[in-house]
């Protein structure tokens, strides 16, 4: 008969160098908890970022600190953010003739002369 976990482990990776062998183990406190890292897909753990429970999977296994999907950023994301504030500065600059532009930059400059 399989045994019920008392409670969701909050699981982090170890690598043995010795051996080469990758295992889970619970961090939290009066907990032995450890098992092979293909053993863990199923399991319920909590997420290293939001705290909340969730069950390991393909991805999550892979993970030093295993966190849920909803915690995951992907890079596509990151992508739209940047573009969208490029643009934005792109769209500023090109609004501005160039003699605003080299007014800027050489009271810029005077500035900082003035301050050293």
């Amino acid at each position: 008969m399989a045994r019920v976990q008392a409670h969701a482990h909050k699981l982090k990776r170890h690598l043995y160098k010795s051996t080469g062998s990758r295992v889970f183990y619970c961090v939290l406190s009066d907990c032995s908890f450890k098992t092979e890292v293909q053993f863990t897909l199923g399991k319920k753990v909590i997420c290293w970022r939001c705290g909340r429970e969730f069950a390991m999977n393909e991805y999550s296994i892979r993970l030093a600190k295993p966190h849920c999907s909803n915690c995951t950023r992907s890079k596509s994301e990151d992508k739209e953010i940047t573009s969208e504030v490029i643009g934005e500065a792109i769209a500023a600059e090109s609004s501005m003739s160039l003699r605003d532009r080299l007014n800027k930059i050489s009271t810029g400059v005077a500035e900082r002369e003035e301050d050293i």
